[in-house]
């Protein structure tokens, strides 16, 4: 069984912010450098790592709201927001 290489992307930052960095750090580079094609296709794969990094941290978050937000019987508790405009 062949074993994949390890990416910069392996090692997913912990944060949703910190993933967000990183993936603006891999865009800045290649549309700022001209790189060869083997370097432009590893920053790919570690984009799309990162991407879906990105979206498994939404959704434990969304997740989590949607726990903190259900009422006694698991269905969703609607409250208003406090906007500050009477401040």
């Amino acid at each position: 069984m062949a074993s994949r290489k390890k990416t910069d992307a392996d090692a997913s930052p912990a944060t949703l912010e910190a993933t967000i960095a990183e993936i603006e750090a891999i865009l800045v580079r290649m549309e700022g450098e001209e790189q060869p094609l083997e370097q432009s296709l590893k920053d790919f794969e570690a984009g799309i790592t990162l991407t879906r990094r990105a979206q498994a941290l939404l959704r434990e978050a969304e997740q989590q709201v949607q726990e903190l937000t259900e009422n006694a019987d698991g269905e969703p508790s609607a409250a208003p927001l406090d906007d500050g405009a009477d401040a």
